[in-house]
Protein backbone atom coordinates (compact mmCIF):
# COMPACT_ATOMS: atom_id res chain seq x y z
CA UNK A 1 0.00 0.00 0.00
CA UNK A 2 1.29 3.37 -1.13
CA UNK A 3 0.45 6.77 0.34
CA UNK A 4 0.70 9.67 -1.30
CA UNK A 5 3.45 12.30 -0.50
CA UNK A 6 1.80 14.64 0.96
CA UNK A 7 2.39 15.53 4.78
CA UNK A 8 0.62 17.91 5.77
CA UNK A 9 -2.99 19.38 5.19
CA UNK A 10 -3.80 21.10 1.99
CA UNK A 11 -6.30 23.45 3.86
CA UNK A 12 -4.80 23.66 6.97
CA UNK A 13 -1.38 23.00 7.28
CA UNK A 14 -2.10 20.36 10.13
CA UNK A 15 -0.23 17.40 9.99
CA UNK A 16 -1.86 14.41 8.12
CA UNK A 17 -2.18 11.35 10.10
CA UNK A 18 -3.65 7.63 8.85
CA UNK A 19 -6.72 7.00 9.52
CA UNK A 20 -9.57 4.51 8.98
CA UNK A 21 -12.73 5.66 6.75
CA UNK A 22 -15.09 2.89 5.82
CA UNK A 23 -12.54 0.03 5.86
CA UNK A 24 -9.98 1.75 4.11
CA UNK A 25 -6.89 3.69 5.68
CA UNK A 26 -6.52 6.75 4.52
CA UNK A 27 -4.33 10.16 5.42
CA UNK A 28 -6.26 12.47 7.24
CA UNK A 29 -5.77 15.71 8.93
CA UNK A 30 -5.10 15.62 12.47
CA UNK A 31 -7.52 18.81 13.07
CA UNK A 32 -10.87 17.48 13.70
CA UNK A 33 -12.38 20.49 12.53
CA UNK A 34 -10.91 20.51 9.56
CA UNK A 35 -11.98 17.10 7.99
CA UNK A 36 -9.83 16.82 5.38
CA UNK A 37 -9.17 13.37 4.04
CA UNK A 38 -6.89 12.62 1.24
CA UNK A 39 -9.00 9.76 -1.12
CA UNK A 40 -5.72 9.49 -3.41
CA UNK A 41 -7.84 9.15 -6.01
CA UNK A 42 -6.63 10.69 -9.89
Amino acid sequence: MSFSAFRFCPQCASPLHHRDHGGLLRQACADEACGYVHWDNP
